[in-house]
Order: structure tokens, then sequence, then C-alpha cells
């Protein structure tokens, strides 16, 4: 267990009026930037901020504790590093805005403050990976190593994200010099011709613990990567853990289009992007695929459904009358 819930003088939240809004922050090595969204906040009126400190090695804690003054302010401290969903869970369950009572219970008015993450793309014979803003599966730098020695290249995109994980580069890089190539950001309008050189996309690496019982998935079963669409526009197949028996809402989606890459374990999935037709064939079906993963694709079922929802909350009106 990690410190509990806390008030900046070490009691439960003050017992002022109720906070209309409880703003959630999973936290993980953020301690250069945390200041600046605290600061931010507290021009704002009726609020609540829960903090869960994800493991960090930093000092977060250290840049935190002269905000603690403030009962508005709650922090918790993880023992160790649990991924964002699980953090995130932890905010849920000590937010105390309306409809907020309960455990997973997401309230009404909770707004998620989560840090931008990084970005990897990986290559074959440099094999790549895109990685964007899940912090789930933060990977370690012998991680880094081992796909090294299966020939595989990480490309890591962004300026502002690579000045946040700069330790981390700088560790998976005296591990895999060769292996880790970092690039600036890339605009919409060159998505398609940058990542599409790459052999595969990397999704949320995680693995899950729902055992295929939807009560006890967390945010990462049951959320879709943003950066699942970049992916998809350029055609890239996406690797994923494979957590068979599961409920995992980006495995469910890459298996339905067959579009995902499914691994146990590095060495698995190094032979994996080394099957030419395997591979080829993936490509395929993202690129047939892949307005699938645009909005209007979608716009006109959306349209429709949101019409006769009006249709019918309409007639039930006039029934009442």
């Amino acid at each position: 267990m990690g410190h509990g819930v806390q008030g900046g003088n070490g009691s439960a939240a003050g017992a002022g009026p109720a906070p209309l809004v409880s703003v959630l922050m999973p936290t993980f090595e953020q301690a250069a930037f945390i200041g600046r969204a605290l600061a931010s906040l507290q021009a704002q009126t009726r609020w609540e901020l829960i903090i869960v400190d994800d493991g960090a090695e930093d000092d977060t804690a250290q840049v935190l504790e002269p905000w603690l003054d403030d009962e508005r302010i709650r922090y918790q401290r993880l023992p160790h590093n649990e991924g964002f969903g699980r953090a995130l869970n932890r905010a849920l369950d000590a937010a105390a805005a309306p409809a907020g009572a309960g455990p997973r219970r997401r309230p009404a008015q909770a707004r998620v403050v989560r840090g931008v993450a990084r970005a990897l793309a990986v290559r074959a014979r440099r094999r790549a990976a895109y990685r964007g803003a899940g912090t789930a599966d933060r990977t370690a730098p012998h991680t880094v190593a081992a796909l090294a020695a299966q020939g595989i290249h990480l490309h890591f995109y962004g300026d502002f994200t690579q000045g946040q994980w700069r330790e981390w580069i700088v560790k998976a890089q005296g591990l895999a010099p060769h292996h880790l190539h970092l690039h600036a950001n890339v605009a919409q309008d060159r998505w398609v011709g940058e990542f599409s050189r790459y052999d595969a996309g990397w999704l949320h690496c995680f693995t899950s613990y729902n055992g295929g019982e939807i009560r006890r998935a967390d945010w990462d079963d049951l959320t879709l990567p943003a950066r699942i669409a970049t992916l998809a526009k350029a055609g890239v197949p996406m690797i994923q853990r494979d957590n068979g028996g599961a409920i995992v809402a980006a495995q469910s989606l890459a298996r339905t289009f067959d579009i995902g890459l499914f691994h146990r374990g590095i060495d698995e999935l190094g032979t994996q992007l080394r099957e030419p037709a395997r591979m080829a064939q993936l490509r395929e079906q993202g690129w047939r695929r892949r307005m699938q993963f645009c909005f209007d694709t979608h716009a006109p079922a959306l349209l429709a459904f949101f019409r006769e929802v009006i249709s019918r909350s309409g007639g039930a009106r006039r029934a009442a009358c």
C-alpha cells in the first residue's frame, strides 16, 4: 500500500463547500512540470485535486510538499509503478464531486490531467513501432536492449516528450546505443509518409488482470489509445501484449480487423516481425481498414443514433403530458 490520500495537513480533505469538480492527476516522473499545472488550477473555484503519484523515483513528493497546505489538494503515492489505469482508478475512488460516491464510479464533473507521454516508433532491419500517449506500459531501458538483441530499432518522436524522458533516453541509449532514434514532432499531414515507413506501431503493451470479467476491467482495458488512429492512417500493424482471455478493447478491435501483432515476450515479437508474408498481410489489412478509424466514416450512424434518441425522448415527454 502507498500513502493514503491526504490533504495538505495530513488529514482528509477540508470540510468546506463540496467541490463541483474533481480534478484527477495520475502522474509519473513529472516533477519538472507538475508545479505549472497546479498554478493554473489555483485560479479556478469549487474544485478538489487528487494527485496519484504512480511510484515515481524523481522528486515529485518534494515539489508537491508546499502545495499540500491547500486542503483542496490531496496526494497519494503508490509504492511502485502500477500504470496509468490503476493510478486513475485510485484517484476516481477518492473523488468527492457530485455522482462520485462509491468505488470505480466516475464523478460527473471529473477532469483528468494527463501529461504527454512518449512516442516511439519501430522498424525492420530498422523495425519500428510508434508509441504514443499511453503510460500504462513504460518500457524499461533493459527492454530496449532486449529489442536491440532482436534487431529491432525504436524511433522516438516528440521534442517536448523527449525532454520529459531525458533520463530514460540516456539509460536506454547506454544499453542500446545504435537502436534508439530521436525525431521531432510530425504534423498530421505527414503521418502517412512518415509512419508508413515502419513495420509496426506500438500500442499499450500492458498485462490485463480482469480475467474476462468486465467489472474488473480498468482504464487501460477499456480505452483505445489516441495514437491508434495515427497508426491506422499510416496502415501500420499494431503491437500489443497478448492478453488472451481478458477483456481489452484495443485487442478486440485489432483482432476483429486482423491488424495486430500480439506477443508475450520480446523474442516472440522479434519472430513475428521477421515473418514477411504475415507482415505483408497485416499491412494490407491495415490499409484496407484505415477509414474505419476516421470520424467521418461513423458520422452518419452517430447522427442517426442521436435523431432516434431525440425522437424517443420527445415521444416520452408527450405521453407524460
